[in-house]
């Protein structure tokens, strides 16, 4: 069974987790104004998944044919924080092309920590030429709001794009979250909605008091004359 057979917006929730993170570049605000002519693009920093593949390469390429390695800890960083951790019990380098990982554990780290992926992989098998990770083992992908596994897993790290083959099984642990944020629901499965409010007067003005009517003096009656 291929991905493909999965339902499009489950599908959604793999791609946007194995996908390169985007990234934003924004100009310090003390910095000088810089005329267009002399301005000139920052590097843009590689994306989690970029950074495990190229620290996988360099760490083959450094290796003799033949040599096996153990306990490997592969750190990748970005502007000083860290981006991806590549993790195998051993890494074995065959051949000028090909390196073999036993118990590999590949974890992206993004900025929203609900959004970390995490890759288990049994046995896998990394070609450094076109940058190819093939498991023949039944592989897990997570993140905080899905789980995917299946029996084997090819994975192309140029273009972040894979597919799972034989009993593949994802459970979603937030299917809401995989719908636009004005379509989300609230806990009791209504849309939720502003409270209407009633205007009120700004005015502190208390109103106009009635003044109250003199009081009619009393009718006096003269005397008779004497």
């Amino acid at each position: 069974m291929f991905l493909r057979s999965i339902h499009p917006r489950l599908l959604l929730a793999l791609w946007l987790a194995l996908s390169t993170f985007s990234t934003s570049r924004a100009s310090d605000a003390g910095k000088s104004a810089v005329p267009a002519d002399q301005a000139t693009e920052e590097p843009a920093v590689p994306p989690p998944l970029a950074q495990a593949r190229t620290g996988l390469s360099s760490f083959g390429k450094n290796m003799p044919a033949g040599l096996r390695n153990v306990g490997v800890t592969i750190p990748g960083f970005s502007k000083g924080k860290p981006s991806s951790l590549v993790l195998a019990d051993s890494v074995t380098r065959i051949d000028e092309n090909r390196l073999i990982a036993e118990n590999m554990t590949i974890q992206m780290f993004a900025d929203d920590p609900r959004e970390n992926v995490t890759v288990d992989l049994k046995s896998a098998t990394y070609h450094m030429t076109n940058q190819v990770l093939r498991s023949p083992t039944r592989s897990k992908v997570t993140r905080s709001d899905f789980e995917l596994e299946g029996d084997s897993l090819v994975f192309d790290t140029m273009t972040s794009q894979g597919k799972m083959v034989g009993n593949v099984r994802m459970v979603i642990y937030d299917a809401n979250m995989l719908k636009p944020a004005s379509e989300r629901k609230d806990a009791g499965g209504v849309e939720a909605k502003k409270p209407a409010s009633a205007k009120v007067s700004d005015s502190t003005e208390q109103p106009a008091v009635p003044a109250a009517a003199p009081a009619a003096a009393p009718a006096v009656t003269p005397l008779p004359a004497k």
